[in-house]
């Protein structure tokens, strides 16, 4: 299952972020005239390098507890916003993070990341500057249902239970956040006035 970090303010990149394409064309050279190029692979990858700053000890340690164990040693995908277009975006680590002591607890991260293709389907329900994953969606309106970040269907909304953030879009495009309690009943059809329910663990 796919994670993301959920404390943004301790995993958020520095400005001097770099990073582009991964040059995945392949090249050819004819006995006469101009190189042939083409491409590779339909699948556009991206590879940055990148610093954070974790500005406590705790933030440094829940950092570090999230890669290797969430994260199995820093080897498996994770979800994060992009540092340019800040749209949702998979990523994966190239290699461990390495730290450098700056000042008191402050500890500067740097690291190698690669831009995984493509879009999570659930990243139009991802509000705000946050990585956030939701726990669920139900999308009425879209027909887009799931739980964790498996796409499913409308009957996947029965094996939720718990508390959860829940972020409403209203048919008047209006929207807001509160705090709901289910027992396997999250509607299956649309609450009137409601076009979107998306449930965030708390």
């Amino acid at each position: 299952m796919i994670t993301a970090w959920v404390l943004d303010d301790a995993f958020y990149p520095t400005l001097d972020a770099e990073g582009g394409d991964v040059d995945m064309r392949r090249r050819f050279e004819p006995d006469v005239g101009p190189p042939i190029e083409r491409p590779g692979t339909t699948a556009a990858f991206e590879s940055w390098s990148l610093r954070v700053i974790a500005k406590t000890r705790a933030e440094l340690a829940a950092l570090t507890a999230w890669g290797r164990s969430d994260l199995s040693q820093w080897t498996k995908p994770f979800i994060w916003r992009h540092p340019r277009t800040r749209a949702i975006t998979r990523w994966k680590f190239v290699g461990a993070p390495r730290h450098v002591q700056r000042s008191g607890e402050v500890v500067e991260l740097s690291f190698s990341a690669l831009c995984l293709p493509g879009s999570p389907w659930f990243a139009p329900y991802v509000p705000g500057t946050r990585a956030r994953l939701p726990a669920w969606v139900a999308d009425y309106t879209g027909g887009v249902y799931g739980v964790g970040d498996e796409r499913g269907s409308v009957s996947d909304l029965s094996a939720i239970n718990g508390t959860y953030e829940v972020w409403e879009k209203r048919s008047n495009d209006t929207r807001g956040f509160t705090v709901r309690t289910y027992s396997g009943d999250v509607p299956t059809s649309a609450p009137a006035g409601v076009d979107w329910l998306v449930g965030f663990t708390l």
